[in-house]
């Protein structure tokens, strides 16, 4: 049996493709990168990422494991034939003969080619493997010399005793079947989760300057139609001082319980450590009573926070102590990103607790950063509020 044909452009990029599906070496190549790499590498870089943002276990771990499994499920099988693409083109034997016309004859111990000035004999048992597709026969000689042999050039017969030959004296004998349904799917898939992961911080960043641009437009509106019928002559001065400063949280601080109006104290401007952008006054509420109330105070990169509560029992263990005015005790806490001070009233027969904590946090983000302040920063702005106790 003889086949003449000459090879194009388009077999050779043909067994580009699918080069890397048959050779053992990329195989186990996949396996690494799939299997060990890319999650050791990701669970790394994403680990040391989270822990250094976040202070909840619980968004740590599954944020961790959630850019673990895409970069090693979703990205890595989408990157990966695109890299041993270029691999491959390195590895096929670059003498490949293309537009000469080839001459192959089928004989018993091989395949004789023809060329001008010699012939060679490929024997049977020197072959590694043939693989079979819906258009070629690849027969491996090495990992990189591959005869190809395209079936538009024979008929249905010589393709048929071609194909039983090679099943005989070739072994093993591999077919690359089309794409079935579910890997077309999967590819797919694939290609939707990389355009949802791009776009996705995209539209975070987007929400996020959506909702300060309509906060600070409903400031606005806010404090155009403030009334003056909030009764204030109940709290300090310090809260009447801020509230003055900034209207629009009057109706937010009027809506507290008033116990907890009368408790709040605030720490004078001065002893505020960084350059205020906004003010918000909030109530936390737990089946319709209220838990804690606190005013913040957020800065372009630092941030705030007056917290005050109800507590028979609270536990100092973890904490330092520090010396405060008017003999009180606090209790000094130091965190990646926050730094805080709480401490009992003075007055015996309240059981209300006062904490201040001074926040690394980027304006209009919930990121965190290393907290820089010192402790005495917040010494100076825990005795601004027990100064202004009235």
């Amino acid at each position: 049996m003889r086949i003449q044909y000459k090879l194009e452009n388009r077999d050779t990029s043909t067994l580009i493709k699918y080069f890397y599906y048959f050779s053992e070496e990329v195989r186990r190549e996949k396996i690494k990168l799939f299997y060990i790499r890319t999650p050791i590498i990701m669970l790394t870089i994403f680990s040391l990422y989270s822990f250094r943002v976040s202070d909840h276990l619980i968004v740590q771990i599954s944020y961790v494991i959630y850019h673990t499994f895409f970069w090693s499920a979703i990205l890595a099988p989408l990157v990966f034939p695109l890299f041993y693409h270029w691999i491959s083109k390195k590895k096929i034997n670059k003498k490949t003969q293309l537009y000469e016309k080839l001459d192959y004859s089928i004989v018993d111990n091989g395949i004789l080619s023809k060329q001008p000035e010699k012939e060679i004999l490929y024997e049977w048992k020197g072959f590694l493997q043939v693989v079979e597709s819906e258009t070629y026969y690849y027969l491996y000689l090495t990992k990189s010399e591959i005869v190809i042999i395209p079936k538009r050039v024979l008929d249905s017969e010589t393709n048929n005793h071609l194909k039983q030959i090679f099943q005989q004296k070739i072994q093993p004998y591999k077919q690359i079947h089309s794409k079935s349904d579910f890997r077309k799917f999967l590819t797919v898939f694939q290609v939707v989760m990389i355009f949802i992961y791009i776009i996705l911080p995209f539209n975070i960043w987007y929400d996020k300057s959506s909702k300060h641009f309509n906060y600070e437009f409903d400031q606005s509106l806010e404090e155009s139609n403030e009334t003056a019928d909030i009764n204030l002559s109940n709290v300090s001065l310090s809260v009447q001082n801020l509230l003055d400063k900034y209207p629009s949280q009057k109706k937010a601080f009027s809506e507290l319980p008033v116990m907890y109006q009368e408790k709040m104290v605030v720490p004078s401007h001065s002893e505020i450590p960084f350059n205020i952008k906004e003010v918000e006054v909030y109530n936390h509420v737990i089946n319709g009573d209220t838990d804690s109330a606190y005013i913040f105070y957020q800065g372009h990169q630092e941030a705030l926070a007056i917290l005050i509560y109800e507590h028979d029992n609270i536990t100092t263990r973890g904490r330092e102590f520090v010396n405060l005015n008017q003999n009180i005790t606090g209790y000094y806490h130091d965190r990646y990103e926050e730094k805080s001070i709480f401490w009992k009233d003075p007055n015996k027969r309240s059981s209300f607790v006062y904490s201040v904590s001074l926040i690394k946090r980027e304006y209009g983000t919930a990121k965190k950063e290393k907290n820089t302040f010192s402790k005495e920063d917040l010494v100076k702005i825990a005795n601004s509020v027990i100064d202004n106790y009235e």
